[in-house]
């Protein structure tokens, strides 16, 4: 295709589809009872399944910043599809926990990680006039994944069992994560020539690119990672526990509970794009006050909902809570982009993604609280703390000068 426009409309809609198919590690929740059963795994195991991901995804994303000026994105795609794929693939296979940590939490979190950061840093770069927007619509693909495959997750599982699911992940995963790695560029000087021009500010204009060593030298760059690391503890802990707790102490059952995980996801999703216009259209400061809104009230929600019993309260206040991770997942690249450029982007995007690897020791400490006490009620009310901690730290950050 000559047409540069064209063309970077194919890039987006097949680069959402590798997001919303990269997002089968938010359906973790689905397989944790059905493993649970098969194997006689505690959920305190299961948890760190889920933590062991997030950490491998940090360590992707962190390795793809590395890689990008090296080898460039389409090589990283490859290992990564090779990554992902085969640690799925190996997971069908095992019946030991500590293996599955390596190959699903180590190998596929890697390659998770990995075509994250390419699919972030590169695809933007295709809308000059629109990044924020672009951002968010690809990442609604990254969180739709759980509304759409959580249904076909557990009819797989219900039907065949955990080995059959994983390798059909797997084998799908590998197939068009590697066909998609030949469309990954980044565009050229004459095809950038050809795209629409945004009208650019003053402030715009003089905008510096900062370094990595640089970005870590901002006092502003922690107060955002600590802030943005409360939301998104919260999150986590919420993806994974939500449907294990609507079934234990609200007596739902599985299938239901499943459902539950997909209308959460389906709200991730919604408001990716809808939070990526809001930042192309006001300032960081109001995006982000927004998004510590929604964590306060829904994580609030959710502590009195599971205290009082009230099912249909508890799966609002989630679904609600999911809407502000989707904010803040579509914030956390905009937010960099906006301080600190787009030439050292990758590497800069990946230096934040480690919210998700300090945040990844939330599930596992939730599970570790339900264990201990039998209940999610202290587990739930800690991660409300953490959503309240966040107000004062976010508002500091949205100071844009």
């Amino acid at each position: 295709m000559k047409n540069v426009s064209t063309r970077r409309y194919v890039y987006l809609v097949l680069n959402f589809v590798i997001l919303l198919l990269l997002g089968i590690a938010y359906a973790w929740s689905i397989f944790v009872g059905p493993l649970e059963n098969a194997y006689g795994w505690t959920r305190m195991q299961t948890s760190l399944a889920f933590t062991i991901l997030m950490v491998g995804f940090s360590g992707g994303s962190l390795l793809a910043g590395i890689l990008a000026k090296k080898i460039g994105f389409s090589k990283i795609s490859m290992i990564a599809s090779l990554l992902v794929g085969g640690g799925l693939v190996a997971t069908a296979f095992t019946s030991s926990i500590s293996v599955l940590y390596v190959t699903y939490g180590v190998l596929a979190g890697l390659g998770i990680g990995m075509i994250y950061n390419t699919i972030v840093s590169v695809i933007p770069l295709w809308f000059p006039d629109k990044k924020g927007m672009v951002t968010g619509l690809l990442l609604m693909g990254y969180a739709l994944s759980t509304s759409i495959l959580s249904p076909i997750c557990q009819w797989l599982l219900v039907s065949f069992g955990p080995k059959t699911t994983f390798l059909t992940f797997g084998i799908l995963d590998f197939v068009v994560f590697l066909l998609g790695s030949f469309f990954m560029k980044e565009p050229n000087t004459a095809e950038l020539a050809e795209l629409p021009e945004i009208q650019t500010t003053i402030a715009d204009q003089e905008m510096k690119n900062y370094t990595t060593s640089e970005m870590l030298h901002s006092v502003k760059f922690y107060v955002y990672f600590l802030g943005a690391n409360f939301l998104v503890m919260s999150a986590l802990g919420y993806l994974n526990h939500v449907a294990p707790a609507l079934q234990s102490e609200m007596g739902m059952s599985a299938v239901a509970a499943a459902y539950v995980v997909s209308a959460m996801s389906l709200c991730n999703g919604v408001a990716r794009p809808l939070a990526g216009r809001m930042f192309d259209k006001f300032s960081i400061r109001f995006v982000l006050r927004v998004i510590c809104l929604i964590y306060a009230v829904s994580a609030s929600l959710a502590v009195f909902a599971l205290n009082s019993h009230a099912t249909w309260l508890l799966v609002v206040a989630s679904c609600l809570l999911l809407f502000g991770y989707g904010f803040q997942g579509a914030s956390l690249p905009c937010v960099i982009r906006r301080f600190y450029g787009d030439e050292y982007f990758s590497m800069n995007y990946s230096i934040v993604s480690l919210v998700s690897l300090t945040a990844s020791f939330c599930p596992s400490f939730v599970g570790k609280m339900q264990v201990l006490s039998g209940s999610y009620s202290l587990g739930f009310a800690v991660m409300a703390v953490c959503c309240v901690a966040s107000i004062p730290l976010m508002f500091i950050a949205g100071i844009e000068k």
